[in-house]
């Protein structure tokens, strides 16, 4: 096998330089420096993908007071973000656990365990806000970039 000459490692040194720094981006209100090769077109299509998938299996919670509760303060979180390109979407889940997530492209999950831990809508906005500020700060397209990288 024939020896990787050092000028060659220095051309392929480069071009893995160029490339990180052309994957490292600003996060969306806070600024961080983020590490993602994933576009956002990609990761609200996995993100949209997953959602569809998780609500299959799951039971969707039909009691109206919870629902419209999640409606309310979802929309209002939503907007406040100020960012556009987001197909916001609030689900309640029958689930014990008092458990909400996010996924890319402004999917989110409260599950119904959640109303028996939040005390009032000022609780359950927090945790919303929680979730919501993942999806604005594009954490899964960091997660999957990493995880591509690592691979």
């Amino acid at each position: 096998m024939p020896a990787v000459s050092s000028s060659m490692r220095r051309v392929a040194c480069a071009i893995a330089a160029v490339l990180l720094l052309a994957a490292c981006q600003s996060a969306p209100v806070t600024g961080r420096q983020q590490f993602i090769v994933v576009s956002d077109s990609e990761a609200n299509e996995l993100g949209a993908q997953a959602f569809q998938e998780i609500l299959a299996e799951s039971t969707i919670s039909r009691d109206p007071q919870m629902n419209e509760t999640v409606q309310r303060i979802g929309k209002r979180i939503a907007a406040a973000t100020g960012l556009s390109g987001y197909n916001w979407e609030f689900v309640v889940i029958e689930d014990p656990e008092p458990n909400a997530f996010a996924l890319p492209g402004g999917k989110v999950a409260v599950h119904t365990g959640m109303f028996e831990v939040a005390e009032n809508d000022a609780q359950l906005a927090a945790v919303m806000g929680h979730e919501v500020a993942h999806a604005t700060a594009r954490h899964s397209a960091e997660r999957m970039s990493q995880q591509m990288a690592a691979s």
